[in-house]
C-alpha cells in the first residue's frame, strides 16, 4: 500500500477515536448533570420526609382515574396554575374536574362540570356530585357512570 493512503488512513481512525471518545465524555458529563440536578430537585421536593397525604387527596385521584376510564382526557386550561386547580378533564363536550372542598368541617371531593369551553378555561363549573372521603370506590364509579353517561 502507499504510504500517503496508510497515513491519510490511520488520521482518518484517528479523527474518529477522537470524536466517538468526546462524545462518550460529553453524553457523561450531560448524564451526571442532569442526574444531580434531578436529584437536588427531589431532595428540595420531598424534604426530609415524604408528604403526608389527607384522606381526601388520596381520593381525587381516584376519581380522575375513572373519568380517565370512561374516556376522558386531561387538558390544561388558562387559569389552571394561577388558580391552584386540578387538572380538567374533557369528554365529549363536558368538562369535568375534581377538588377538595370543606363543608362543615370535613373534606369532600366535589366533581364539577360545564360544557362551554370558555367557562372551563376560566374554572368556572357547577358542582355534579359531592364524595365523602369515606365513600367506597365502586358507588364513586356508578356515580360518574351515571353523570357521564
Amino acid at each position: 500500500m502507499n504510504k500517503t493512503v496508510l497515513i491519510i488512513l490511520i488520521i482518518a481512525v484517528v479523527v474518529i477515536l477522537l470524536i466517538v471518545i468526546g462524545r462518550v465524555a460529553i453524553n457523561y458529563y450531560t448524564g451526571k448533570v442532569l442526574l444531580e440536578k434531578y436529584m437536588a430537585d427531589k431532595k428540595m421536593r420531598s424534604g426530609n420526609r415524604p408528604a403526608k397525604l389527607s384522606p381526601a387527596e388520596r381520593k381525587i385521584p381516584v376519581v380522575e382515574a375513572f373519568l380517565m376510564k370512561y374516556g376522558a382526557s386531561p387538558i390544561h386550561t388558562k387559569n389552571q396554575a394561577k388558580l391552584k386547580h386540578r387538572s380538567t378533564f374533557k369528554l365529549g363536550d363536558a368538562y369535568y374536574r375534581a377538588a377538595i372542598e370543606p363543608i362543615e368541617g370535613r373534606d369532600f371531593i366535589i366533581l364539577y362540570a360545564v360544557e362551554n369551553p370558555k367557562y372551563a378555561d376560566v374554572g368556572v363549573m357547577d358542582s355534579v356530585a359531592v364524595f365523602d372521603v369515606d365513600t367506597p370506590d365502586a358507588d364513586i364509579e356508578k356515580e360518574i357512570t351515571k353523570i357521564i353517561m
